[in-house]
This record gives C-alpha cells, structure tokens and sequence, in this order.
C-alpha cells in the first residue's frame, strides 16, 4: 500500500512539473494560456486575429498579451496599424498629462515627464520689440532700463540665447578714445526688475539670475581708421532655463549705468531693429 502511495505521489509531483494551464482552451501555448474568446480553434499557431484576446506565459517567461509567441520579456500586440493605430496601453503613475514622454531614471524606473523637443517655439531673431525707438540710458537713477524686447516660451525646458549690439555714446566728445566699460543684461520676468517668476536658471555658479554682458568701447571707425564715438559693440550670454506650466514672457533688462565721467546724457544706445540682435529659445531634453 505504501508502495502504490509512492508512486501515485511521484506521479502526481511528474505531471505538476511538465503540466500546463489552459482556460478556454484545450491546447494550452506555453505553460499559460487563456484563450479570451475561446477561438482558436485547437490549434497552437492561431491567426493574428485570434491571438489579440489571448494571453501567454512561456516557458522562458515571456509574457505576451495578444501576442502567442512573444520573443521578449513583455509584449502587447492591440492590433492596430500604422494607417489605423489602436492606442490600447495605459500607465497612471500621477504626472499622466498630455504631451509628456515616459522617460527613464538611472534604475531603469519610468514615469511620465515633459520632452519638449520639436515643440514650434524656436524664435529667432528678436521680433517683439515694442517699436524701433533706439533706447538710450539715462541718468535718471533707475537701476535697468526696459529694451522692449519679449520673447514667450513654453513650459519645458530650453536654452535660452541673447545677443545685442549697443553702441558706445560719448556725448560732447569728451570721453577718451579707446575708453570702454562693462555693460550688464538680464533676462527677467518683470519688465522692470529682476525677477524669476515662472522659471528657474540653471546654473553652475549658483547664482539664480539670467545675466549676460560685454565690453562697450568707444573704438576708431571700421571704415577710416578715425575716432568714431557711436560705434557699435556685441555682448552676448546664454542659459538653460526650466519654466512651469503656462509658460513665460522674458523681457531683457539692461543696466541703466551712469554717464560716464566728464560726459552728459546717454552712456549707450539700443537698436532694436539692428540685424546682429538675436533672443531665441531651443527646447531640451529634461534633466
């Protein structure tokens, strides 16, 4: 009897190894196998249309939902096509929202983040200036002056590119030639003062504001050679930026410095409409 009992056990424990599971079907793929609608029909190689409401679990571990013979860890065939697609897979992880891109963290952990490149918004050169006016500084005592200029960018994040010609006043011909001075700009979410309301700058020295500059010189004329006291110079700068939902409007504030010694009136001169003046933005992948 014990003998029987044995052997009926080791039966039993052969069968559960080499067993497979089948519901609705009574050819079990793999070593699972639910054959949704009950319609293949016995067969082990059922159409591409039939295999949509199956579920699969091989023996190496794939798992395959519409699919019988998935060849990778995780596949799901929905059966649509490239004139008719059929979007029939969902992740709710909480940052689900239109637009965004599951992306990857270091672990191989996805979530749902903005990638905004290829978003229309590169915008260069500057074409919102408020007019043509040339903008001049002051004495006025004011610490920046408003060039005018705007540039809206999207939520996302972009490196954002500045670039503007000033030219060097020297009011009554006092000031030395070959004299110059470091003119300061920023970007800014205010049209009147420093602010970063809506966005944040990266940056590598830690400092929280979107400043550009260069060297304003009073030079010779490129064509004779002579002193030419409103000839033109370049500053420049450039920055990453992350802005929030709703995006932004950037105006560029410019340090409204003193007239320089011995001299009246401005210290710079702005032309919007010069053609070296560039601010524009280019979407980048998320950090």
């Amino acid at each position: 009897m014990k003998q029987k009992i044995l052997v009926l056990a080791l039966l039993s424990i052969s069968l559960s190894v080499y067993s497979q599971v089948g519901i609705k079907t009574e050819k079990p793929i793999g070593i699972f196998n639910i054959d949704g609608q009950k319609d293949n029909a016995g067969s082990l190689t059922p159409t591409a249309a039939q295999q949509l409401n199956d579920v699969v679990v091989l023996a190496n571990g794939n798992v395959g939902l519409g699919a019988t013979s998935p060849n990778v860890k995780f596949t799901v065939v929905t059966g649509g096509t490239s004139t008719s697609p059929k979007p029939d897979i969902k992740i709710v992880d909480g940052n689900q929202t239109a637009g965004h891109t599951m992306i990857s963290d270091a672990n191989g952990i996805g979530t749902w983040k903005l990638l905004n490149l290829g978003v229309t918004s590169t915008i260069s050169p500057i074409a919102n200036q408020s007019s043509s006016t040339t903008i001049s500084s002051d004495n006025s005592g004011a610490t920046f002056i408003n060039t005018g200029e705007t540039l809206h960018i999207p939520e996302g994040r972009w490196i954002v590119n500045v670039g503007m010609r000033f030219n060097y006043v020297a009011s009554g011909g006092t000031i030395d030639y070959k004299s110059s001075y470091y003119l300061n700009g920023y970007i800014s979410s205010s049209p009147t003062t420093i602010s970063q309301t809506g966005f944040t700058v990266e940056s590598v020295t830690n400092n929280p504001d979107f400043s550009f500059g260069g060297v304003i010189i009073r030079g010779s004329n490129y064509i004779s050679g002579t002193a030419n006291d409103n000839n033109g110079s370049f500053i420049q700068g450039s920055s990453i930026i992350n802005v929030g939902p709703g995006g932004v409007d950037l105006h560029i504030l410019i340090e409204n410095i003193p007239t320089p010694a011995g001299a009246t009136g401005a210290a710079w001169q702005y032309t919007p409409t010069n053609a070296e003046n560039i601010f524009y933005a280019v979407p980048i992948n998320p950090a």
